[in-house]
């Protein structure tokens, strides 16, 4: 929390997203071998489906590891893309006479899913 003049500007929780067993997040961090590996074993091992999620710097990294998994599995794989944007607000003004600064409108990021399954 943060007090100037008596306003008060807070920074918003950022929304964690459910993961279930065959969802993937792509990161630009995140090592590609083993989520490669991860996402063959889910397809391989008795999983229907699995889901790819890249979101911001990550959209070709995700894009890169369905079509890789889709070279190296065994078994024919088809996959659905859908994009979409999404707006992040990273700070909350708590009093309605505050103004906000010029310029601060919140950010926005493109998100990719990537479904892939299994024929």
């Amino acid at each position: 929390m943060m007090s100037r003049k008596g306003s008060s500007v807070k920074r918003s929780n950022v929304k964690q997203l459910r993961q279930r067993i065959n969802d993937i997040y792509v990161t630009s961090t995140s090592d590609f071998g083993a989520q490669l590996a991860t996402a063959k074993r889910l397809i391989e091992q008795g999983s229907y489906q699995c889901n790819v999620y890249g979101i911001g710097s990550a959209i070709n990294k995700s894009i890169n590891l369905s079509l890789q998994l889709k070279e190296s599995c065994t078994s024919s794989i088809e996959f659905f893309v859908d994009s979409f944007t999404i707006n992040i607000d990273q700070l909350q003004f708590l009093e309605l006479a505050l103004p906000e600064p010029g310029g601060a409108r919140g950010r926005y990021l493109s998100v990719l899913h990537i479904t892939l399954w299994k024929i």
